[in-house]
Formats: structure tokens, sequence, C-alpha cells
């Protein structure tokens, strides 16, 4: 059971609409600071409709090599293709996040 406090985190994105890496390690530090216990990436306030597959696939693992353990980490895995779900549930797997959301 996962216990504790989980922000659901926006993605920041720059002015080009792509994926602002540093942003996001700034706002994940910011929050580790501030005491929560993990982080739930890529859920609605996460955009995850907004990417695709290979998008989600290189933030959650940009992200999830930043935290390097210092919190948990919740992958949101959610899609309206079956195929592409669980596409990310094997790569969580691989990246072992501690939890999935779906």
């Amino acid at each position: 059971m996962v216990q504790g406090v989980y922000p659901p985190i926006i993605t920041i994105f720059n002015e080009e609409g792509n994926i602002d890496y540093e942003a996001n390690k700034k706002q994940t530090d910011f929050l580790i600071y501030k005491g929560i216990d993990g982080i739930a990436y890529l859920g609605t306030s996460g955009e995850f409709s907004s990417l695709t597959i290979e998008e989600r696939k290189k933030y959650l693992e940009e992200m999830v090599k930043y935290v390097n353990k210092r919190v948990k980490i919740i992958a949101g895995v959610g899609d309206t293709s079956i195929i592409n779900t669980k596409e990310l549930i094997s790569f969580c797997e691989y990246l072992q996040v501690d939890s999935i959301l779906l």
C-alpha cells in the first residue's frame, strides 16, 4: 500500500512545446526538499495525453534517473490504447518504478 504525500505534478514545457527537463528537475528538487514521500509523474496533471509514448518513456527515464531513489515514484501509464498501456507498464518494470497509476 502506498502511504504518504505523493503530489501529482505537472509536466513543464518550454516555449517551443517540448518537455523542459531542467525545469522539471527543479520542480522535483523543490518537492523533495519540502519533504514529500514520493512523486506521481504523468497523471492527468502531467499532460500524459499530450505526449507520444516515446516522449513519455523518455520523460520517465530521465526523471527516474534524476530522482535516484530519493523518494518513491508513481508513474502514470494510462492510455486509450491497451497496447500502449502494456508497453508503458513493461517500461516501468524495466525502470523499477515503485508503483504505477492506471
